[in-house]
């Protein structure tokens, strides 16, 4: 292979590395021959990935006896991570529910937690909200499928060629059901009664948000 087919072949391969994170996660022996470790630095920088990345990559290439280039990578990643770490894409992340991994550079840090801490709040607050009505709404299907189980063994009941054993296990089968339907109506209950308390949490979380200036669909019924 010609110095010129080998120049083509790395950008290529680094290209498709680019634009595939998940295929590029386990790394054969010529990708880490060949990667292009500032590339894959930008990429997982504007994902968000932590400084730590690397090592994974480290660990598979190893395997190879490749050296992963760190500093290459790193200066990727922060390169990449600027992307990543505004206020704007803090707010995205923390509305998405996602982890911060304390990956972005001390210098621009403060700006994506600006609007990262906001966001996950908002996210908390609605997250709590549908807990509780899903919840209830489990808790309604779950009394109805037990409901229909009991009528379904009152008519077993009422086969007269039952022995006393059988009709005494079906009736308290019957009062077993019977008391989780209650313990399920209890469930049900605490978390209706939370839901009101919960909504005002949440459009209170609403709109401290847009105090700070980003824009809440109204996501809090």
């Amino acid at each position: 292979m010609t110095k010129t087919m080998q120049s083509g072949y790395r950008f290529l391969l680094a290209s498709f590395c680019f634009a595939t994170l998940t295929a590029c996660s386990q790394l054969s022996e010529e990708e880490c021959l060949y990667m292009g470790w500032h590339a894959r630095g930008v990429m997982d920088g504007v994902e968000g990935a932590p400084a730590s990345k690397v090592n994974e990559y480290q660990s598979i290439c190893a395997k190879y006896s490749v050296q992963v280039d760190h500093a290459t990578y790193e200066e990727g990643r922060q390169q990449g991570a600027k992307r990543y770490c505004t206020r704007v894409n803090g707010f995205s992340v923390g509305m998405d529910g996602d982890r911060y991994q304390n990956s972005c550079p001390e210098s621009v840090e403060r700006d994506f937690l600006s609007g990262y801490q906001p966001g996950r709040m908002m996210w908390t607050a609605v997250n709590n909200v549908q807990a509780a009505q899903s919840i209830v709404r489990s808790s309604t299907q779950k009394i109805q499928s037990i409901e229909r189980q009991i009528d379904r063994l009152y008519v077993d009941l009422e086969d007269t060629s039952l022995t006393d054993k059988q009709q005494s296990e079906i009736r308290n089968e019957i009062r077993w059901a019977r008391r989780e339907i209650e313990n399920e109506r209890d469930r049900r209950r605490t978390n209706e009664l939370r839901v009101p308390e919960l909504l005002d949490r949440c459009r209170e979380a609403r709109d401290r948000v847009q105090d700070l200036g980003f824009i809440v669909a109204d996501i809090c019924y």
